[in-house]
């Protein structure tokens, strides 16, 4: 049995875990807000916990890329898991996105 390497495929799980980190909720402190709100950017679209969580738009800065690389690059580890279920976030988000903003 072959065992995969670690090659550029292998980044597409560190941007799947910095997307999911990005818009998750953990005892109640969302990295994503923490640092929109450090930059003066606004995470929710009608004030704190108010209205849309933009937040989780954001993390698709994370996911896209990280479907790319991971269908570009399938042979090396990590790979081919990180683009399934990336490319479920990522189409779970754009979809229920438009149905909701529209």
């Amino acid at each position: 049995m072959n065992k995969k390497q670690v090659g550029f495929g292998s980044t597409s799980l560190i941007l799947l875990v910095l997307g999911v980190l990005w818009a998750s909720d953990i005892n109640h402190f969302c990295i994503g807000d923490y640092i929109l709100n450090t930059l003066g950017m606004k995470s929710w679209s009608s004030g704190n916990h108010l209205g849309n969580h933009i937040g989780i738009l954001y993390s698709l800065i994370f996911l896209l890329p990280s479907c790319y690389i991971a269908y570009k690059w399938p042979y090396d580890l990590g790979a081919n898991i990180c683009l399934k279920i990336s490319t479920i976030f990522s189409l779970l988000i754009i979809g229920l996105g438009i149905m909701f903003y529209l």
